[in-house]
C-alpha cells in the first residue's frame, strides 16, 4: 500500500514538474533583473484567477519602500494571498503594473526575480512527523 501510494505521489510531482510555465516573460530575456533595494509598489492592480468573473484585486495602488514592512490583514477569501502570490508573479496581473525598484516586474527574468524572494505561505508544512 505504501508502494502505490509512493508511486502516485511521484507520478503527481513529475506531472507538476513537466508542466510547460505559461507566464510571459515579454522583454524580461534581454534586462538584467538587476534588483537591489526592494522597494516595491503595486500601481492599479487588478487581478482575477482564469475562468473566473469576479476580481479577487480591484484597482489597489499602494508602495513600501525599502526597510519598511507592511502588515496585510483580513478575512478568509480577501485576497490576501493572492496579492503576495502576484509579487514572485505566480499569477499575472490583469491590468496594472507591480514594480521592484523601478522595474516592472514583466521586465525582470523570472529566474532572477524569484531567486531574490523568499515565500513562506501560511501553512508552512515541509516535513510530517511520522
Amino acid at each position: 500500500m505504501v508502494i502505490s501510494r509512493a508511486k502516485a505521489s511521484a507520478e503527481r510531482v513529475t506531472e507538476i514538474f513537466e508542466t510547460p510555465i505559461d507566464i510571459d516573460e515579454g522583454n524580461a530575456e534581454s534586462k538584467s533583473g538587476d534588483v537591489n533595494g526592494g522597494g516595491i509598489k503595486f500601481l492599479d492592480v487588478s487581478f482575477r484567477y482564469p475562468g473566473t468573473e469576479t476580481p479577487v484585486l480591484k484597482n489597489l495602488t499602494f508602495s513600501i519602500d525599502p526597510g519598511e514592512s507592511l502588515a496585510i490583514i483580513g478575512a478568509t477569501g480577501s485576497g490576501k494571498t493572492s496579492l503576495f502570490q502576484l509579487i514572485p508573479r505566480l499569477y499575472g496581473v490583469e491590468s496594472g503594473s507591480i514594480q521592484i525598484d523601478g522595474q516592472d516586474l514583466k521586465d525582470i527574468p523570472l529566474n532572477s526575480l524569484r531567486n531574490r524572494i523568499g515565500y513562506v505561505p501560511q501553512e508552512a508544512l515541509l516535513f510530517q512527523e511520522p
